[in-house]
């Protein structure tokens, strides 16, 4: 199975976070960001569960061994009002779909979304005013999943790893090549391009909503959304160049 790592190349980096002037602020960010992506780089229900173990040890007091752990213990003690109990949301989430890849629906995906973006997961992690702001939280994570899988359907279709709802692909009327992957035709386009659309509606919903949020979370928020937008309008152009090959 090819190894993908959900969020490359549009999850964040680390120099990205210099966006945010607060050095508190930005510490507490990367390093519960790291944390978010080393689970995210997990493959194998095996290896989540020993994350998970460690995780629910540091609950109970015992704190491992690890320097992400060490990190994370520091910042935690200095930022004492952090949602921490996401992390454990994350790994259930994500060994439930490494079970379950294929998904029926285009709310199965939606879901799928909420629950799997490291992006979302910082919001939700960090916010101090989270439980107030879960639906906005949801639509960034919205946004970040659907981009990333309109940008790499390509490299998804060749693993298990959840995409295009299977309903969706039937609606469309999008037949699979001898190889078993997705013909690559109009067909699939205007699947992608409804995707798309849908994208470009939580945007606009979202950009209403930016008021909620503190300014840090703007700057962040409104750099990876514009980063998104650039990485799909690229990804058009080169399907709309394609269709015209075919």
């Amino acid at each position: 199975m090819i190894v993908i790592t959900r969020g490359f190349p549009i999850m964040l980096q680390d120099k990205d976070f210099k966006l945010i002037k607060d050095k508190k602020i930005r510490n507490l960010y990367q390093t519960i960001y790291s944390h978010l992506k080393h689970i995210d780089q997990l493959q194998t229900v095996d290896e989540l569960k020993a994350h998970e173990t460690l995780f629910k040890a540091y609950k109970n007091g015992y704190t491992s061994n690890h320097k992400m752990f060490k990190a994370f213990l520091k910042e935690h003690l200095s930022n004492p009002y952090i949602y921490i109990d996401w992390f454990q949301v994350f790994i259930t989430s994500k060994i439930d779909y490494l079970n379950r890849p294929k998904l029926k629906h285009l709310d199965e995906l939606l879901k799928y979304c909420e629950l799997q973006s490291t992006f979302g997961y910082l919001f939700l992690i960090t916010d101090t005013l989270a439980k107030h702001h879960v639906g906005f939280i949801n639509l960034i994570s919205r946004i970040d999943i659907l981009s990333y899988i309109l940008i790499h359907d390509l490299d998804l279709d060749k693993t298990h790893l959840p995409y295009y709802p299977q309903n969706l692909i039937q609606d469309f009327g999008i037949e699979y090549a001898m190889d078993g992957r997705l013909m690559k035709n109009e067909k699939y386009i205007a699947l992608w391009e409804y995707i798309h659309f849908k994208i470009q509606g939580f945007i606009k919903e979202l950009d209403t909503a930016l008021i909620q949020f503190q300014a840090h979370e703007v700057t962040l928020i409104t750099f990876y959304i514009e980063h998104i937008g650039l990485k799909l309008k690229q990804k058009r152009t080169y399907l709309m160049d394609y269709i015209k090959t075919l």
